[in-house]
């Protein structure tokens, strides 16, 4: 789980303020590119409802793969025409992803690791978290500065989105906390 939201977090965090200076640098104009990331916020209430909703009814860990499948395509897009039209949808993908990521973490803590310690649990992965929006903006900004593009950023969240995807699957079904007491 703390793999999984690493690379979720260090790609989000990573994408995300880098994606106006890619637009610009591609030549759409600033007002145009700060509207395609304003979607990101909108997007981000969307999929916080929309994932809350979802977990409460279906397997988290699915509904979870599923949120960060999202982001894959927004990369994929980005990756075929940095343009205002993908940028847009792209924001909407990853603003979505974004309002779920956070919320399911809470939700995959308790639910398999129970309530126990889940302070210093939630610590522990909300720890992974910050390491990872600390360093992410600063790794993507190298990224473009050392390579001359933003293309290898946009491939690597295409990467690092679909092996957290990955990961959040296999967390397997959720313990039974009962039985183990009794």
């Amino acid at each position: 789980m703390l793999a999984s939201i690493f690379l979720v977090y260090v790609v989000q965090s990573g994408l995300v303020p880098n994606l106006v200076p890619a637009l610009i640098d591609a030549g759409v104009p600033m007002s145009d590119a700060a509207t395609a990331l304003s979607s990101f916020g909108a997007a981000v209430i969307v999929g916080r409802l929309v994932i809350g909703w979802l977990v409460d009814r279906l397997w988290a860990p699915g509904v979870a793969a599923a949120a960060i499948a999202l982001p894959v395509i927004a990369c994929f897009l980005l990756l075929q025409s940095l343009t205002l039209s993908n940028a847009m949808i792209a924001s909407v993908l990853l603003g979505f992803a974004a309002g779920a990521e956070l919320d399911l973490m809470a939700f995959l803590a308790a639910k398999y690791f129970g309530t126990a310690h889940y302070a210093k649990i939630y610590g522990l992965l909300y720890s992974g978290l910050a390491v990872a929006s600390g360093i992410a903006p600063s790794m993507y900004a190298w990224i473009y500065e050392t390579l001359g593009t933003h293309e290898r950023g946009f491939q690597l969240g295409a990467v690092a989105f679909s092996l957290s995807a990955i990961l959040v699957l296999t967390l397997g079904r959720y313990p039974n906390f009962q039985a183990e007491e009794h």
